[in-house]
């Protein structure tokens, strides 16, 4: 039976979005989480476009010893890890726990090798293999039966490389991938290669002589000082090749037959992402299986809608209250019932003040100035008051500016879920309000 395996590299993609997502969001017991929120930003975009049968997820667990024998700079000029990211692997473990991911790490070995060593016992099943990964070593398991998910740029924008796309991106074949590191080395890694050979030249030459072995039976057909640096550094590329070889055969106990995704129980998920407050990805997660969470119906008041001397005095007296002031503007463009050039909405706990223009804009000038208030878009809307055209009249001062009290709610919602296209009023209404 024909299976689709996804394993993910997950030391790669936790420091990849680690550097990628600001670093101000933390768990409710302070832990930072912005590591954990890319890279689940990343798996669902992932399992969105993939929707694979079965998740596995790969961690580091030390050097192998090959590795560090055959060159003792393997890796040493890694500093260590940051402990805003070391503190946040718990974290995704957990989550991955509660998602029925399988976690794997072998002591003393790293992801790519238990990457390779699935991918290898998936092709024995004849199963199909997805591996996320960024390292770009991992090409060199690039088959037929199992193709490399790597990120272009940012954290959601991905390509998956097989064979074609390899010799397309590199000019070399996956099973060239070792010498071609051998040869132009990995500073990432410090594998140092032959000083001198770069990407274009060390794929030439594997594209004339097929493989180290072959390049230095006809050296002597090579010239100058690259014929010069490559006898000089054959050792330095032959162990170079060795430790960028990815390991196939480890042994460790995994039934990937019985593995699937999704399958685990929503109310061990729900826990999980709301005790990190990721509410976002948590509805995304429970859709995989059909579920949603609940939605809790904000208590929105708009009744009564007053207008002239009593919208007046309903905002000085939530003013006083000290409340944060609902403000939306509303142009004939987008409602053309209206009659006025513009109408502003100006929502307090105890109804709605409706303002048309001049007087709309003199009323949230006031707002800006003694009050707070959340708006779909601040800075747009900050701009009737105080325009970007200094020969337009400005009705608050750069003072009022500086000690304003805002919020954007565009903003917040982009920063609770990134992958969506819109944040409209409708948008946001559904997603956190209940669809009030």
């Amino acid at each position: 039976m024909s299976k689709k395996i996804a394993v993910i590299d997950g030391n790669s993609l936790m420091h990849r979005a680690y550097h990628a997502v600001p670093p101000t969001m933390n768990a409710p017991d302070g832990r930072p989480t912005n590591a954990v929120f890319g890279f689940l930003s990343m798996l669902l975009k992932f399992i969105d476009i993939a929707a694979p049968d079965a998740l596995i997820c790969a961690f580091d667990a030390g050097r192998p010893a090959f590795r560090m024998e055959a060159l003792e700079q393997y890796k040493a000029q890694r500093p260590p890890m940051d402990d805003d990211l070391k503190v946040q692997f718990p974290i995704i473990e957990e989550l991955l726990e509660a998602m029925g991911v399988p976690v794997v790490r072998i002591k003393g070995w790293e992801g790519d090798d238990v990457l390779g060593t699935i991918a290898a016992r998936d092709e024995a099943l004849g199963y199909e293999t997805l591996l996320v990964t960024g390292d770009k070593d991992a090409y060199q398991l690039a088959t037929d039966k199992t193709r490399i998910v790597t990120t272009k740029k940012g954290i959601t924008d991905v390509a998956i490389y097989g064979p074609a796309e390899v010799l397309d991106r590199y000019g070399i074949s996956p099973e060239q991938v070792p010498d071609y590191l051998g040869l132009k080395g990995d500073s990432s890694d410090n594998i140092p290669g032959v000083p001198g050979i770069g990407e274009k030249t060390a794929a030439k030459l594997l594209q004339a002589y097929g493989s180290l072995e072959g390049l230095y039976e006809h050296v002597d057909e090579l010239k100058g000082k690259q014929k010069e640096r490559i006898v000089e550094n054959k050792d330095a590329a032959f162990a170079s090749r060795e430790v960028a070889t990815i390991v196939r055969d480890l042994d460790f106990p995994l039934d990937l037959e019985s593995c699937s995704f999704p399958n685990f129980d929503p109310e061990t998920v729900t826990a999980a992402f709301e005790g990190v407050r990721f509410n976002a990805h948590l509805n995304r997660v429970l859709k995989l299986v059909g579920k949603e969470l609940e939605k809790k119906a904000a208590p929105l008041v708009v009744e009564p809608v007053l207008f002239a001397a009593e919208a007046d005095a309903l905002v000085t007296a939530a003013l006083e209250r000290g409340e944060t002031l609902g403000v939306s503007f509303v142009e004939p463009k987008q409602a053309s019932l209206f009659s006025a050039g513009l109408h502003c909405a100006v929502n307090t706990s105890e109804g709605t003040a409706l303002y048309e223009d001049e007087a709309g804009l003199e009323a949230f000038a006031r707002v800006v100035r003694e009050g707070a208030f959340a708006s779909l878009d601040v800075k747009l809307d900050v701009h009737r008051v105080y325009p970007p055209d200094t020969a337009k009249r400005a009705l608050v001062s750069d003072g009022d500016l500086s000690s304003m009290r805002a919020f954007d709610l565009g903003l917040a919602g982009y920063v609770l879920n990134s992958s969506v296209a819109e944040y409209s009023y409708d948008a946001l209404l559904d997603a956190y309000c209940g669809g009030v």
